[in-house]
């Protein structure tokens, strides 16, 4: 109990050290601390000998007079990194108009690029993505994921996705393969044939979706001779589906992927059109 009247509670009399004002603990180390009109403070900011009596005072120095405190530059926003004392702000601006106006131009063209994306998302629908999901089990099993196209491309033909969670061939356990099939439409009477298809892929583009925002997708082209069906066993490196937060950038999230096939479908008989 002793120790606990002298040494711990916040009740216990105390008197300040700069003054030799009595009160209880709290008060002395909290308010008053704060208004002692005897407290000789010195500003934080390295490089600034002000002193003040009052931390109110210093509060307010440092957060709108010092010269010394340190700030980003003014065009943080469109990408400069520098900072600075407030003091050495003007010559910082005044050496680097060009930098700064660089950077305005790129962050205005990404921006543009942004709203161009935006605006052609809107005119032109696209197909849904393919969506894959329970990936861990597909990959611990050595499964294939395959998935049809809900939308025609030419002719009544679809297109599937084949997905190798855990990779194929001599790339199985480090990527993803993945394989484009081009398919018959069940009510497609030009489509009477099994195996000599009117049609055959020639350019393809797989993109496996960043889930976190709209871009840094990853994205492989190829290009295939006359046929129904290519792809890539090496598409994506397993290491890369995770988080990678400098780069805002997530592939496989909640363990789901989502991939956007865009294909270029040839006609063999273009003369029977």
């Amino acid at each position: 109990m002793d120790y606990h009247l002298t040494e711990v509670c916040p009740k216990r009399n105390y008197k300040c050290k700069i003054c030799g004002e009595e009160g209880t603990y709290a008060e002395m180390t909290g308010a008053h601390a704060k208004l002692c009109n005897m407290a000789i403070l010195q500003c934080t900011n390295t490089g600034c000998t002000k002193t003040m009596k009052h931390q109110e005072e210093v509060e307010d120095h440092v957060a709108n007079d010092c010269e010394h405190a340190l700030l980003p530059c003014k065009y943080e926003i469109i990408g400069c990194g520098t900072k600075m004392k407030k003091q050495d702000m003007a010559a910082h601006i005044e050496n680097n108009k060009q930098l700064h106006l660089d950077m305005a131009v790129n962050t205005t063209l990404h921006l543009k690029k942004k709203i161009d994306r935006a605006a052609k998302r809107q005119s032109v629908q696209q197909p849904p993505p393919f969506k894959m999901t329970r990936f861990q089990e597909y990959k611990e099993k050595n499964r294939k994921f395959i998935c049809q196209s809900s939308h025609t491309i030419s002719n009544g033909y679809h297109i599937a996705l084949t997905v190798h969670a855990n990779g194929r061939d001599k790339f199985e356990g480090t990527h993803i393969s993945v394989c484009v099939t081009l398919l018959k439409g069940n009510l497609d009477e030009s489509c009477d044939r099994d195996h000599d298809y009117d049609y055959s892929l020639r350019n393809i583009t797989v993109t496996l979706l960043n889930q976190l925002e709209d871009e840094k997708h990853y994205s492989s082209a190829f290009k295939t001779p006359p046929g129904i069906s290519c792809g890539r066993t090496d598409f994506i490196p397993l290491s890369e589906l995770g988080y990678n937060p400098p780069h805002n950038r997530q592939y496989l999230k909640d363990d789901t992927l989502y991939f956007r096939v865009e294909v270029e479908v040839v006609n063999k008989k273009p003369w029977l059109v």
